[in-house]
Protein backbone atom coordinates (compact mmCIF):
# COMPACT_ATOMS: atom_id res chain seq x y z
CA UNK A 1 0.00 0.00 0.00
CA UNK A 2 2.57 2.48 1.16
CA UNK A 3 4.86 2.05 -1.81
CA UNK A 4 2.01 1.74 -4.28
CA UNK A 5 0.98 5.51 -2.87
CA UNK A 6 4.97 6.61 -3.40
CA UNK A 7 4.83 5.36 -6.67
CA UNK A 8 2.04 6.99 -7.77
CA UNK A 9 3.07 10.39 -5.92
CA UNK A 10 6.61 9.85 -7.76
CA UNK A 11 5.04 9.47 -10.95
CA UNK A 12 3.14 12.61 -10.41
CA UNK A 13 6.17 14.74 -9.74
CA UNK A 14 8.20 12.81 -12.70
CA UNK A 15 5.20 13.97 -15.06
CA UNK A 16 5.45 17.60 -13.50
CA UNK A 17 9.24 17.78 -14.01
CA UNK A 18 8.75 16.34 -17.65
CA UNK A 19 6.20 18.88 -18.72
CA UNK A 20 8.81 21.79 -17.17
CA UNK A 21 11.47 19.94 -18.71
CA UNK A 22 9.36 19.89 -22.56
CA UNK A 23 8.93 23.63 -22.37
CA UNK A 24 13.05 24.31 -21.77
CA UNK A 25 13.70 22.23 -24.43
CA UNK A 26 16.23 20.65 -22.11
CA UNK A 27 16.06 17.18 -24.18
CA UNK A 28 18.74 15.81 -22.51
CA UNK A 29 16.72 15.95 -19.45
CA UNK A 30 13.54 15.20 -21.10
CA UNK A 31 14.78 11.38 -21.38
CA UNK A 32 16.53 11.25 -18.22
CA UNK A 33 12.96 12.04 -17.11
CA UNK A 34 10.95 9.32 -19.13
CA UNK A 35 14.09 7.01 -18.23
CA UNK A 36 12.96 7.85 -14.25
CA UNK A 37 9.54 7.13 -15.08
CA UNK A 38 10.07 3.88 -16.58
CA UNK A 39 12.57 2.38 -13.45
CA UNK A 40 9.76 3.91 -11.44
CA UNK A 41 6.99 1.81 -13.25
CA UNK A 42 9.20 -1.04 -13.71
CA UNK A 43 9.88 -1.13 -10.19
CA UNK A 44 6.28 -1.14 -9.26
CA UNK A 45 5.45 -4.28 -12.09
CA UNK A 46 3.87 -1.99 -14.44
CA UNK A 47 5.68 -2.75 -17.46
CA UNK A 48 3.48 -1.65 -20.08
CA UNK A 49 4.20 1.62 -18.12
CA UNK A 50 7.74 1.11 -18.04
CA UNK A 51 7.69 0.39 -21.67
CA UNK A 52 6.25 3.21 -23.03
CA UNK A 53 8.91 5.85 -20.84
CA UNK A 54 11.82 3.54 -22.36
CA UNK A 55 10.94 3.90 -25.54
CA UNK A 56 10.70 7.84 -25.83
CA UNK A 57 13.59 7.75 -23.14
CA UNK A 58 15.10 5.91 -26.41
CA UNK A 59 14.47 8.07 -29.05
CA UNK A 60 16.03 10.91 -27.11
CA UNK A 61 19.23 9.65 -26.49
CA UNK A 62 19.63 8.16 -30.15
CA UNK A 63 18.33 11.54 -31.30
CA UNK A 64 21.05 13.20 -29.11
CA UNK A 65 23.43 10.48 -29.36
CA UNK A 66 23.92 10.12 -25.75
CA UNK A 67 25.97 6.86 -25.54
CA UNK A 68 25.91 6.35 -21.96
CA UNK A 69 22.40 7.36 -21.48
CA UNK A 70 20.90 5.17 -24.32
CA UNK A 71 23.19 2.15 -22.52
CA UNK A 72 21.45 2.48 -19.37
CA UNK A 73 18.00 2.72 -21.07
CA UNK A 74 18.76 -0.19 -22.98
CA UNK A 75 19.76 -2.16 -19.88
CA UNK A 76 16.68 -1.15 -18.55
CA UNK A 77 14.58 -2.09 -21.82
CA UNK A 78 16.23 -5.82 -21.68
CA UNK A 79 15.26 -5.98 -18.15
CA UNK A 80 11.61 -5.37 -18.80
CA UNK A 81 12.03 -7.45 -21.93
CA UNK A 82 13.24 -10.02 -19.51
CA UNK A 83 10.22 -9.93 -17.09
CA UNK A 84 7.97 -9.83 -20.09
CA UNK A 85 9.54 -13.68 -20.46
CA UNK A 86 10.81 -12.26 -23.80
CA UNK A 87 14.36 -13.69 -23.38
CA UNK A 88 15.48 -13.23 -26.79
CA UNK A 89 14.39 -9.87 -27.12
CA UNK A 90 16.27 -9.08 -24.03
CA UNK A 91 19.02 -10.87 -24.82
CA UNK A 92 19.40 -8.97 -28.07
CA UNK A 93 18.62 -5.96 -26.22
CA UNK A 94 21.62 -6.18 -23.70
CA UNK A 95 24.16 -6.92 -26.96
CA UNK A 96 23.00 -4.00 -28.39
CA UNK A 97 23.48 -2.17 -25.06
CA UNK A 98 27.23 -4.03 -24.74
CA UNK A 99 28.01 -2.69 -28.37
CA UNK A 100 27.14 0.71 -28.04
CA UNK A 101 29.06 0.78 -24.48
CA UNK A 102 32.00 -0.23 -25.95
CA UNK A 103 31.99 2.21 -28.64
CA UNK A 104 31.46 4.99 -26.21
CA UNK A 105 34.69 4.01 -24.83
CA UNK A 106 32.99 3.06 -21.55
CA UNK A 107 34.62 5.69 -19.34
CA UNK A 108 31.89 5.47 -16.89
CA UNK A 109 31.48 1.20 -17.08
CA UNK A 110 28.19 0.93 -18.54
CA UNK A 111 30.03 -2.25 -20.09
CA UNK A 112 29.98 -3.42 -16.67
CA UNK A 113 26.51 -2.55 -16.04
CA UNK A 114 25.11 -4.41 -19.15
CA UNK A 115 27.61 -7.56 -18.31
CA UNK A 116 25.19 -8.26 -14.75
CA UNK A 117 21.73 -7.73 -16.43
CA UNK A 118 22.90 -10.47 -19.12
CA UNK A 119 24.26 -12.33 -15.75
CA UNK A 120 20.73 -11.78 -14.55
CA UNK A 121 19.11 -13.09 -17.52
CA UNK A 122 20.76 -15.94 -18.01
CA UNK A 123 20.21 -16.91 -14.26
CA UNK A 124 16.79 -15.56 -14.92
CA UNK A 125 15.95 -18.15 -17.76
CA UNK A 126 18.52 -21.34 -16.39
CA UNK A 127 21.78 -20.61 -17.59
CA UNK A 128 23.88 -20.29 -14.36
CA UNK A 129 27.17 -21.51 -15.89
CA UNK A 130 26.48 -18.37 -18.98
CA UNK A 131 25.42 -15.78 -15.90
CA UNK A 132 29.03 -16.86 -14.03
CA UNK A 133 31.09 -15.78 -17.32
CA UNK A 134 29.00 -12.50 -17.98
CA UNK A 135 29.25 -12.12 -14.29
CA UNK A 136 33.21 -12.56 -14.67
CA UNK A 137 33.66 -10.65 -17.36
CA UNK A 138 32.45 -7.47 -14.87
CA UNK A 139 34.43 -8.67 -12.55
CA UNK A 140 36.86 -8.36 -14.41
CA UNK A 141 36.17 -5.12 -15.87
CA UNK A 142 35.02 -3.48 -12.56
CA UNK A 143 38.44 -4.48 -11.41
CA UNK A 144 40.41 -3.12 -14.22
CA UNK A 145 38.15 0.42 -12.92
CA UNK A 146 38.51 0.12 -9.84
CA UNK A 147 34.81 0.34 -9.44
CA UNK A 148 33.97 -1.09 -6.03
CA UNK A 149 30.73 -0.23 -5.93
CA UNK A 150 30.36 -2.98 -9.03
CA UNK A 151 32.74 -5.42 -7.52
CA UNK A 152 30.39 -5.40 -4.38
CA UNK A 153 27.28 -6.53 -6.61
CA UNK A 154 29.82 -9.02 -8.32
CA UNK A 155 30.71 -10.92 -5.81
CA UNK A 156 27.18 -10.81 -4.23
CA UNK A 157 25.89 -12.21 -7.37
CA UNK A 158 28.36 -14.71 -7.52
CA UNK A 159 27.46 -15.54 -3.51
CA UNK A 160 23.98 -15.73 -4.84
CA UNK A 161 25.16 -18.07 -7.77
CA UNK A 162 27.07 -20.20 -5.46
CA UNK A 163 24.27 -20.80 -3.31
CA UNK A 164 22.04 -21.75 -5.91
CA UNK A 165 24.70 -24.77 -6.63
CA UNK A 166 24.72 -24.73 -2.89
CA UNK A 167 28.74 -24.73 -3.21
Amino acid sequence: GVARGLRRDGALWYTRALGRAQTTNHESRVGLLHLALGKLWCAGGNLDAASEEIRHARATFEDLEEIENLVRTLCLQGEVERDLDRPMDSEATYREALAWSYRAGDSDGTAIQVHVGIARLYLHTGRPLDAEAEVRQAERLAGAGGRLGWLTQVYTFLGTLSGLRED
